[in-house]
C-alpha cells in the first residue's frame, strides 16, 4: 500500500513536470510561428522540433514508469497469495499433526483398557481355582500360581509405566520437532519479507528518496506484522501448554489408577495368606490333638498291659515284656518322628509364607515411594506449567490490548490513504485528459505552423527565383 502511494506521487510530480515541458514547448512554437517570416526561423523551428522530441521521450518515460509499477503491483499479489498458501498450508499441517496425536492417544487408551483386562482376568483365575480346591495336595501348585499371578502383575504394571513414559517422551519430542520447524517457517518468512521490501525500496529509490511520512507508514506496518506474528506465536504456545496440561492430567489419573490397583492387589495377597494362616492353623491343632489322644490311648494300653505284664511277671515271662517295651518305644519313636515331621513342614510353609509377605511389601513400598516421586514432579511441572499459562495469558492480554489500538490507527491511516488515493487518481485522470487534449491541440498547430511554413518557404524561394531572373535580366539588358 506505502509502495503503490509513493509511485502514484511520484508519477503525479513526473506528470507536473511533463505538463510544464508541454506548456514551455507551446510557448516556443507560437514563437517560432510569430517569428517564422524573420531570417532565424528556421533556427527557432528546429529548437521546436527538438522540444517536441524531448516532451516524446518523457512521455514515453512516463509511460515505461507506469508499466514498471503495474509489474511491482502483479508481484506484491503475488507474494501475498503466496504466503497465504503458505499459511493455509501450515494450518491444515498442524490439524493433520493434531489428529495423528488423537489417534495414537485413543490406540494407547485402548491398549491401556485391553492390559487391565487381561490383567484381572490372570489375577482372578487362579484366586478363583485356590478358593475351589483348597487341600494339601496341591498347596505347592497354588503357591506357584499365586508367584506367578504376582509377577504377570508387576510385570504388567511395569510396562504400563514404561509405555507411559515413552508416550510422554514421544509427545515432548514432538513437540520440540513443531516449534523447531514453526521458527525456521517464520525466519523463512522473514527473509522472504525483507528481500521483497528491500527490492521495493530499491525501485523506490531509483524514482524518488523516502519521504518521512511513509518511513512512519513503513514502521507502523512492521509493527502490526510483529504484533500478528507475536499474537500467533501465543495463541501456539498456549494450546501447547493447554495440551501438555491434559496429557499430564491424564498421566497422573493413570498412576492413581496404577497405585489403587497395586493396593487392592496387595491387599487380596495379605488376605489370602491370612486365610491361608487360618486354615493351617487348625489343622495343626487338630494333627496335635490325635497325637495327643493316640499318646494318652498308647499310655493307657500301656498301663493296660504293665498290669498284665505285672501279674505275668510271675510267670517269667520276662522276654516277652522286653519285647513289648522294644515295640513301644519303636511305637513311639515313630509318632514322635511323625509329629515333628508335621511340624516342621508347618513352620517351613509359615516361614514361607512369611517371606512371601515381607516381599510382597517391600515392592508394594518401593512402588509407593516410586509413584510419590513421579506425582511429586508431575506436580510441579504442573504448577510450572499453569504459571507460564499465567504469564503467556497476561502477555496475551497485553498483546490483545495493543493490536487492538494498532489496527484503530492501521483503518485510520488506510482510510486517509484511500482517501488520498482517490484525489490523485481523479486529479490525475484531469490532468491526463487536459493534457491529451494539449497534446493534440499543439499537434494540430504544429502541423498548421509546418504547412504554413512549407508554403512560406514556397513563395520564399519564388520570390528569390523572380529576384534572380529580374537580377540577371537587368544585368544583360
Amino acid at each position: 500500500m506505502e509502495s503503490n502511494q509513493a509511485h502514484v506521487n511520484d508519477l503525479h510530480k513526473k506528470f507536473e513536470d511533463l505538463n510544464e515541458e508541454v506548456s514551455a514547448a507551446l510557448r516556443v512554437q507560437q514563437d517560432a510561428v510569430a517569428n517564422a517570416t524573420s531570417v532565424g526561423g528556421r533556427s527557432n523551428l528546429a529548437a521546436a522540433r527538438k522540444d517536441a522530441l524531448r516532451l516524446a521521450k518523457k512521455t514515453g518515460d512516463w509511460r515505461g514508469d507506469v508499466t514498471a509499477l503495474a509489474k511491482h503491483i502483479d508481484l506484491q499479489l503475488q507474494h501475498s497469495r503466496a504466503l497465504r498458501s503458505h499459511y493455509a498450508q501450515s494450518l491444515l499441517n498442524t490439524s493433520s499433526q493434531k489428529q495423528q496425536e488423537e489417534a495414537e492417544g485413543s490406540r494407547l487408551r485402548c491398549l491401556r483398557s485391553d492390559l487391565r483386562l487381561l490383567q484381572d482376568f490372570r489375577v482372578r483365575n487362579p484366586e478363583a481355582l485356590a478358593n475351589d480346591g483348597f487341600g494339601i495336595g496341591n498347596n505347592a501348585t497354588t503357591e506357584k500360581d499365586e508367584l506367578a499371578s504376582w509377577d504377570t502383575q508387576l510385570y504388567i504394571s511395569f510396562l504400563l509405566i514404561l509405555m507411559l513414559l515413552s508416550w510422554g517422551g514421544n509427545v515432548e519430542i514432538a513437540c520440540r520437532h513443531k516449534l523447531q520447524k514453526e521458527k525456521r517457517e517464520r525466519l523463512a518468512a522473514k527473509t522472504r519479507n525483507s528481500v521483497v521490501s528491500i527490492a521495493g525500496e530499491g525501485l523506490v529509490s531509483e524514482s524518488r528518496a523516502m519521504s518521512p511520512s511513509r518511513s512512519s507508514e513503513v514502521k507502523s506496518e512492521m509493527l502490526v506484522e510483529d504484533a500478528h506474528f507475536t499474537m500467533q506465536k501465543l495463541k501456539r504456545e498456549v494450546a501447547e501448554l493447554k495440551g501438555t496440561n491434559s496429557k499430564l492430567m491424564l498421566t497422573n489419573s493413570q498412576l492413581e489408577d496404577d497405585l489403587a490397583h497395586l493396593q487392592a492387589k496387595f491387599d487380596e495377597e495379605k488376605r489370602a495368606h491370612l486365610n491361608g494362616k487360618k486354615w493351617f492353623m487348625p489343622k495343626i491343632q487338630k494333627v496335635h490333638l490325635q497325637v495327643l489322644i493316640l499318646f494318652i490311648m498308647r499310655d493307657q494300653e500301656n498301663r493296660c498291659a504293665h498290669q498284665g505284664w505285672s501279674c505275668l511277671f510271675a510267670t517269667q515271662i520276662v522276654p516277652i515284656f522286653s519285647l513289648g517295651v522294644v515295640q513301644e518305644n519303636e511305637r513311639k519313636d515313630r509318632l514322635v518322628t511323625l509329629a515333628m515331621a508335621a511340624r516342621y513342614e508347618m513352620v517351613q510353609l509359615a516361614n514361607r509364607q512369611e517371606q512371601l509377605a515381607k516381599e510382597a511389601c517391600e515392592q508394594r513400598n518401593i512402588l509407593e515411594s516410586r509413584a510419590e516421586a513421579e506425582l511429586a514432579t508431575q506436580k510441579h511441572q504442573l504448577e510450572d506449567a499453569i504459571e507460564r499459562l499465567d504469564a503467556t495469558d497476561a502477555a496475551l492480554s497485553n498483546a490483545k490490548a495493543s493490536i487492538a489500538q494498532l489496527q484503530g490507527e492501521l483503518r485510520a491511516t488506510a482510510q486517509a490513504a484511500a482517501a488520498k488515493e482517490t484525489e490523485l487518481l481523479a486529479a490525475f485522470e484531469k490532468q491526463q485528459a487536459a493534457l491529451q487534449q494539449k497534446l493534440d491541440k499543439t499537434k494540430r498547430e504544429l502541423m498548421e505552423s509546418m504547412s504554413e511554413m512549407l508554403n512560406l518557404d514556397s513563395r520564399l524561394r519564388k520570390a528569390q527565383e523572380k529576384l534572380t531572373k529580374q537580377a540577371t535580366e537587368g544585368s544583360t539588358g
